[in-house]
């Protein structure tokens, strides 16, 4: 019995392991670790930019590592390096994986390689668009050098060159920067180059590719795990989203140089058009329309000169014609009267009848069946038509042939008949439908989106394929949420909202609005006879404040007379001492003494007549151009001898200075910062710290720049009551203010300049731990100082210093930066040196003809005192002493001719 119980039980556990290991257990799918992998990162144009700490990364590899993860888990550590070095580490195993490895049969016996490639990639030859010894045809390549990445396509290229026989010096590059640079300076002839990963070059020609290949992700050897998850991971990638791939070059491709690689018939159409005709269908907004004046509007006065910038031929001088019907817009095309007509539309069949080509859409947007609201829904059988407006005939007639159709002059007509019921059904393209139907007239319509969508496209005249292909590759550059939003712009002026429509919309409420109106100006009236009564009360009131006021001012300005009259008395008597005075140090201490009376006598003076100008009117702001940067250089220069006095430290602090040329009153503007900089310097204790923040703030009105001032210190700070009546002159609390030297009216004078330039000043401040002013101004925007600094830097552009260095002796980082991006942009290799000493040392360390030339800051250089220019002379090497020194300033055109010359003398 006992036996035959053990046995049952031994038979139910067995059962029971069964059905648990036939039915799966459900789990969550989602992972709840994370797997950090090693990337390999280098820097490489378009494919993987950012390679370094810190750096926003970008480009097409690192988007598609992105979209792995989603799939893995994994969590990325990357690894920087140039190219030679980043594949050495994966083949030592100190990296994962690196991105754009083609495929060879060496190389797939040291890594290991998925599936799936991530791309392909065709190999071009690019030159400099100057240099016209090189051609598309090979043997022009003869006896130049070409430079070229030391990877796989090095061996393709080398190959290229046996094959047909090409005697080139070929350059191979370890970094992919230093390849691109060497280009830009004129170092090599011929640029060997993944096609799609070469940004667009103002002086770059692309020739023709001369081979290919697919890249992939390189997997560390020994790590078939991972490339076990990566081949799942592609895999899965490619079912769920199988144009992913196309997604990411047209994401990144269109900006390459390889886009304005024209075909043989655009250079044709090119050499020989300088202008282009664009005519456009009106009343079609918001792809085309005119405006009250006359010009062209829409999507279309925008578009054109948009693509042809984008493939830099600004060059081509653009003239529009406007049509009122389909039917003219495209016989004008025909007959050769325009180049291009826009919109078109209605398929391949019915362009292929009016003669034109249809370029790649530009929008598609399905249309919608418009109806009364009260429609019952019988099939649909009848429409109303614009009759100038072919295309919307073109897709009734192709989506439903069997419909009758009614012709109307407008939309507008069209949309009255499906009102009136004279037709059952019309049709809007989906971005103009809610833009009608919002207005009142057409409250009773109703609409339901078809299937089908109708495209917007450039039309060309069959024949002239070269301007078809221009503009198809210009579409593709732009891309489509350019053009997206270029519609989303016209559509707000598509049907105009009047004041009927807005009465006709709200009339109840208009209605109590006009009740209430009317009662309130019975209750007005009512009112005022009691306020007139009020108000002569109040006038008596006011002239007691007056008085009041007038008693403030005289008890003020004779406590101003009493401190006049005791800096004059100390002075007089100061004078009668120096009379009667033997020696020489003391006459000169009573000098220095009354230089320090008359300073403030001046001060007091000089505040009493900015106040009186200013509360009188007689003061006008003057708007002129200024510099921001200029501007607080001048507060600087006027403190900085007291600051040196006091042995304060101050720091200036520049953020987000986007419009550092204005247009404002530089004077009053330096005047304000100066008054409440000098106050800080006064009251703040010796070694103090002071910092300066001039900040650029966001402004709603795009011709206006609203810049914040901030001045602090940690002087001894304030009390509330001094604060609260800082900014005014006649407070009593400043009645017991004896030092006129430092508290006056400077304060309430820079609280009504700022007030005049519409702005507004706050302080702030803790007694013990110092004070802090802000002060917040607009100021207009100077763009003709933008417009000057165009053509300032097309003049720039104009020199080539490649291969010379300089050494720029500046310690100002703003100053650092800014002198750093002009100088590299004309060529140089720089370095800085923050003071005199260090550009010595610098000079003294390097070899003889290392530097070309020595920058240094103005301030410095007209300081009669050149400490770099004694220690050079002392040098024995004539080369290091007789290096040319020249101050930088803020004309750089005129800068650029002086280094020039001073170089090529």
């Amino acid at each position: 019995m006992i036996k035959n119980k053990a046995k049952s039980l031994i038979l139910l556990i067995l059962c029971f392991l069964i059905s648990f290991s036939c039915f799966p257990i459900n789990s969550n799918a989602s992972r709840t670790y994370t797997k950090k992998v090693r990337i390999g990162y280098y820097e490489n144009e378009v494919f993987e930019n950012g390679a370094s700490e810190d750096s926003v990364k970008s480009g097409y590899a690192y988007e598609y590592y992105r979209k792995l993860s989603e799939y893995t888990g994994w969590e990325y550590e990357y690894v920087y390096g140039d190219f030679v070095d980043i594949y050495e580490m994966l083949l030592k195993g100190e990296v994962d994986f690196v991105a754009g490895l083609a495929y060879t049969t060496e190389r797939a016996s040291y890594i290991l390689y998925p599936d799936k490639a991530m791309g392909s990639e065709k190999y071009s030859f690019v030159k400099h668009d100057f240099d016209k010894d090189i051609s598309s045809d090979p043997r022009s390549f003869n006896n130049k050098s070409i430079g070229v990445l030391n990877s796989a396509i090095r061996d393709v290229l080398i190959n290229y060159l046996d094959k047909h026989r090409i005697n080139a010096k070929v350059v191979t590059f370890d970094d992919y920067d230093v390849l691109l640079n060497a280009f830009d300076k004129k170092q090599i002839d011929i640029l060997a180059a993944e096609n799609d990963g070469l940004y667009d070059r103002r002086h770059a020609e692309y020739l023709f590719a001369f081979g290919e290949s697919d890249y992939y992700i390189g997997v560390c050897p020994g790590k078939s795990y991972l490339l076990k998850e990566l081949n799942s991971a592609q895999e899965q990638l490619f079912y769920e989203e199988p144009n992913y791939i196309a997604t990411l070059r047209n994401k990144y491709y269109p900006v390459t140089l390889s886009s304005r690689a024209y075909t043989q018939v655009e250079k044709d159409w090119l050499n020989s058009h300088q202008n282009l005709t664009v005519g456009y269908l009106n009343n079609y907004l918001p792809y085309s329309g005119t405006d009250n004046d006359g010009h062209v509007t829409g999507m279309i006065s925008e578009l054109m000169p948009a693509i042809f910038k984008e493939l830099n031929l600004s060059d081509i001088v653009i003239r529009y014609v406007s049509y009122d019907s389909y039917d003219e817009l495209v016989l004008g095309l025909t007959n050769n009267e325009i180049d291009v007509a826009f919109p078109v539309g209605g398929g391949l069949y019915y362009s292929e009848e009016d003669g034109i080509f249809l370029s790649n859409p530009l929008v598609s947007s399905l249309t919608d069946l418009i109806y009364r609201v009260d429609f019952l829904g019988t099939p649909v059988s009848d429409f109303a038509v614009n009759k100038n407006n072919k295309m919307q005939y073109y897709y009734v007639k192709t989506h439903f042939p069997d419909a009758s159709i009614s012709y109307y002059s407008s939309i507008e007509e069209c949309l009255n008949a499906v009102v009136k019921g004279e037709v059952s059904f019309t049709t809007l393209n989906g971005i103009r439908t809610n833009s009608y139907l919002k207005k009142n007239a057409y409250r009773s319509l109703s609409f339901r989106q078809l299937s089908f969508s109708d495209d917007r496209c450039f039309g060309i005249k069959i024949g002239n394929e070269g301007l078809l292909k221009l503009l198809n590759r210009g579409v593709h550059v732009l891309g489509d949420e350019y053009i997206q939003n270029l519609s989303y712009r016209y559509m707000d002026a598509m049907t105009a909202y009047s004041f009927n429509d807005f009465i006709n919309d709200h009339f109840i409420a208009v209605f109590v609005i006009c009740l209430v109106l009317l009662t309130t100006i019975l209750v007005l009236c009512v009112r005022d006879i009691n306020r007139t009564r009020r108000r002569i009360k109040e006038k008596e009131s006011e002239k007691l404040d007056i008085q009041r006021m007038s008693s403030d001012k005289t008890n003020f300005i004779s406590t101003y007379s009493e401190n006049l009259r005791f800096y004059i008395n100390a002075t007089e008597g100061l004078v009668d001492l120096i009379k009667h005075s033997n020696s020489k140090e003391e006459t000169i201490i009573f000098v220095d003494r009354i230089d320090i009376c008359a300073e403030c006598l001046a001060n007091i003076v000089n505040d009493v007549l900015d106040l009186s100008r200013i509360e009188s009117g007689q003061v006008k702001l003057e708007s002129s151009p200024a510099n921001i940067y200029e501007i607080i250089k001048d507060v600087r220069t006027v403190t900085s001898e007291s600051l040196a006095e006091k042995k304060h430290i101050i720091s200036v602090n520049y953020r987000n200075i986007k419009h550092p040329n204005v247009l404002t009153d530089r004077i009053r503007l330096s005047q304000v910062l100066i008054n409440i900089l000098t106050n800080a310097i006064e009251y703040t204790h010796e070694e103090g710290l002071l910092v300066m923040n001039v900040e650029e703030l966001s402004s709603y009105d795009s011709k206006e720049a609203r810049f914040m001032f901030q001045i602090k210190d940690n002087g001894p700070g304030m009390s509330m009551d001094i604060i609260n009546s800082i900014f005014d002159p006649y407070a009593k609390e400043r009645e017991n203010f004896k030092n006129f030297r430092i508290i006056g009216f400077g304060l309430a004078i820079c609280k009504k300049i700022v007030d005049m330039m519409g702005g507004t000043i706050d302080v702030f401040s803790i007694e013990g731990k110092g004070s802090e002013f802000t002060v917040e101004v607009p100021l207009l925007i100077n763009s003709e100082s933008e417009d000057s600094s165009n053509v300032a830097e097309k003049e720039i552009d104009s020199y080539n210093f490649s291969g010379k260095r300089i050494l720029v002796l500046e310690d100002s980082l703003p100053n650092q930066l800014f002198v750093s991006k002009i100088m590299k942009k004309v060529g140089f290799e720089i370095q800085i040196a923050l003071d005199e000493f260090e550009a010595y040392e610098k000079i003294k360390a390097a070899h003889s003809d290392y530097f070309d030339l020595v920058l240094m800051n103005s301030d410095v250089y007209n300081n009669g005192d050149n400490e770099l220019s004694k220690r050079l002379e002392m040098i024995d090497d004539p080369e290091k002493a007789n290096i040319p020194i020249i101050p930088f300033t803020n004309d750089t055109p005129s800068l650029m001719k002086s280094i020039s010359e001073l170089l090529n003398t």
